[in-house]
């Protein structure tokens, strides 16, 4: 499946732990990143991004930080694109 992000959450997704290994066919210009990830890794990478939210994006009173805005961003963007696609 094929993705597009703006830099910025594209470097967001790469420093979630293990992402990399999913993301291939990386084309980065100066304002996005595009790339694929396989149908059948879509379910991890979100499983992925999600631990993330719990461990990084919750304070100590499970109250979403600054990060946890940027890491639902994320996952909401990745879900959509992930969704218009299988619409088609």
């Amino acid at each position: 499946m094929k993705f597009k992000l703006k830099n910025k959450l594209y470097k967001l997704l790469i420093d979630v732990p293990e992402i990399e290994d999913y993301v291939i066919d990386i084309i980065q210009t100066n304002v996005n990143t595009e790339f694929k990830i396989k149908k059948e890794d879509i379910r991890e990478v979100q499983l992925l991004i999600n631990d993330e939210i719990v461990l990084k994006g919750l304070d100590n009173q499970d109250t979403v930080n600054k990060l946890g805005i940027k890491l639902y961003e994320l996952y909401d963007e990745i879900l959509y694109q992930k969704d218009n696609q299988n619409e088609k």
